[in-house]
């Protein structure tokens, strides 16, 4: 029997690599950006996979659960059928927002996500 304490670690590390996923993946698949490597990628998914495979009872309630209950091995979004317009909004904020912050753009935010096709409502 697992500890309230461990089932609570055990959902923020599964919540956290399912953003790490699918952040990741919109950088790759759709922005064709990328600032990790595969091995550290891969590694998150891996994780995410067992994880997944572990506590199942903990999993199907998580957001983004749709999304990442068929990763296996091939680690790619791509092959799980994963589209661009799959990729929920925080989700796609999130990565810009990330990816602003890795080139250190001194670009307003705004513009730099427009320049990526993504318009921000004032």
């Amino acid at each position: 029997m697992t500890s309230r304490n461990d089932d609570f670690l055990t959902v923020a590390t599964i919540m956290q690599r399912r953003r790490q996923f699918l952040v990741h993946s919109f950088l790759y698949y759709v922005l064709d950006e990328s600032f990790i490597s595969d091995g550290q990628f891969n590694d998150w998914c891996r994780e995410l996979i067992q994880l997944q495979a572990d506590h199942p009872d903990l999993c199907a309630d998580l957001p983004y659960h749709e999304l990442t209950k068929n990763l296996n091995t091939d680690f790619s979004a791509e092959a799980m059928g994963i589209g661009k317009s799959d990729y929920p909004l925080p989700i796609v904020s999130a990565a810009l927002f990330t990816l602003h912050q890795h080139k250190k753009s001194k670009t307003a935010f705004k513009n730099f996500a427009e320049k990526y096709g993504y318009g921000l409502e004032s």
